[in-house]
């Protein structure tokens, strides 16, 4: 089956500028100005964290939501029309809200905690921020070049990974 689709080394490509660029800018920063155990070990288990849960997220809990959602899309128009018991149906809707507030708030937790973490261990480099930010602020900016220059005919000659039609 022919598909349009961005090969996975471009989508690799721009995701290590992106988001990698910046993170390892973040690590080498406070491993350079805070070289402590602790400091170490925290920036490390929020990277370890932060990752298994971008993971777990995509693979898991990403198809969970939409399927949540879609469930919840039911409820609401079953409970417009009439159709059922309208306890159930709001008790069901009620349920299905609190599990996806429940994984949302896990994850806000983490980010705070994280980023309390992180925020504590830069409080030493403050005032190298300024080469820091440059440096995080060029890798986004590559990343997003790489990205327009692959929908151009630059990189994009075979989106769909086929040999071209010769004839």
């Amino acid at each position: 089956m022919n598909r349009l689709r961005i090969p996975l080394w471009q989508q690799i490509v721009f995701l290590l500028l992106i988001a990698g660029g910046p993170a390892i800018t973040i690590y080498v920063a406070s491993l350079i100005h805070n070289p402590s155990p602790t400091s170490i070990s925290y920036t490390t288990f929020f990277f370890l964290g932060l990752i298994a849960f971008i993971v777990l997220n995509s693979i898991l809990v990403k198809p969970w939501k939409i399927k949540v959602q879609a469930k919840m899309a039911t409820l609401e128009l079953n409970y417009q029309t009439g159709v059922g018991n309208a306890e159930e149906t709001k008790r069901m809707w009620q349920d299905l809200n609190l599990k996806r507030f429940l994984w949302d708030g896990a994850f806000i937790l983490f980010l705070a905690f994280g980023l309390y973490f992180l925020l504590l261990g830069m409080v030493t480099w403050v005032q190298h921020i300024k080469l820091y930010l440059l440096i995080m602020f060029a890798s986004v900016f590559l990343g997003l070049i790489f990205k327009m220059l692959c929908f151009t005919r630059v990189l994009s000659r075979n989106f769909d990974n086929t040999p071209p039609d010769n004839s």
